[in-house]
């Protein structure tokens, strides 16, 4: 196997935090590989560009990590089969280890690179063993079957922990809009500007307060979401607004002053905004009608 290291190490990142289930589960797949294989040491890790990390362990003590170039991993990365090294003290690749010129002066090696889906290979399960020995063909399967539920099991865990992300991003996200939303709704509401979004069929959409006011006192109605339009006020100014509201309809801005008359107010003289709104696609959806000078 020919590795884009740079494309090796990005999936190894995936793989570096594994949750406190995943973990105990794979300690007990390695206890299960070293009773298979009958050896005091059997190791799952992940191999970034300097180390060799212990996901996984039997027999190594406390050790959690061992330099990359001092690893029998380090080769067996580098492949699509298992690696088997019969004794590493004849073995020219690997007579400078460490562990195999000093203690626990290894001399059996058997590892399995570990191949993601994407194709790359983030580490190994492998066993060593002091003496010289041989794997039956039982145990070979064995170790290839295992391999296969080790890859499984922390390709499950990255997925896990990739939707969580996911679902922590998006549930941010909506926190944000809704957010922005009620301070949008905030000042909407605060305003002392008259404002109305009108729909296609003339239906309400949206209104402030100040809307609602004055449509309660001025006319004697009650503004709610999905009254029409041309029943919330009396026929004149409806009338004068329906062409303006048609012309926003078709793309247009328009602004006016008129003198209005309602049953309880004297008359006053507003400046009316009418403006074309539009969804996310560009199409128009809506008039928003704004008055000033309406208090």
């Amino acid at each position: 196997m020919i590795n884009n290291e740079t494309e090796r190490l990005s999936a190894v990142n995936r793989f570096k935090k594994l949750d406190a289930g995943i973990k105990r589960d794979l300690n007990e797949l390695i206890n299960l590989v070293a009773q298979i294989c009958n050896v005091p040491v059997a190791l799952m890790s992940i191999i970034d560009d300097r180390m060799q990390w212990f996901k996984a362990s039997v027999g190594a003590g406390d050790i959690n990590c061992n330099n990359r170039e001092d690893s029998f991993c380090n080769e067996t990365i580098l492949n699509d089969e298992m690696l088997i090294v019969p004794d590493a003290t004849k073995d020219l690749r690997f007579t400078h280890l460490p562990i195999v010129t000093g203690p626990p002066h290894i001399k059996f090696y058997a590892g399995l690179p570990l191949i993601t889906f994407d194709n790359q290979a983030v580490g190994t399960l492998c066993i060593l063993h002091v003496e010289t020995i041989e794997l039956s063909p039982l145990q070979i399967n064995s170790l290839k079957v295992l391999a296969k539920q080790v890859l499984n099991l922390i390709e499950l865990n990255w997925s896990m922990q990739s939707l969580m992300a996911q679902n922590l991003t998006t549930q941010h996200q909506k926190d944000l809009i809704e957010d922005s939303e009620h301070k949008l709704k905030a000042v909407f509401d605060s305003s002392s500007d008259l404002q109305l979004l009108i729909g296609r069929q003339m239906e309400v959409l949206a209104f402030n307060k100040t809307a609602y006011q004055y449509v309660k006192e001025g006319y004697h109605k009650e503004l709610v979401i999905g009254s029409q339009f041309l029943s919330i006020t009396n026929q004149a100014f409806a009338h004068m607004a329906l062409n303006h509201i048609n012309s926003a309809l078709n793309g247009e801005t328009i602004s006016v002053e008129w003198l209005v008359k309602t049953e309880n107010f004297t008359a006053r003289r507003l400046n009316i905004s009418f403006e074309p709104v539009s969804d996310a696609n560009l199409e128009i959806i809506g008039v928003a009608i704004k008055a000033t000078n309406v208090i």
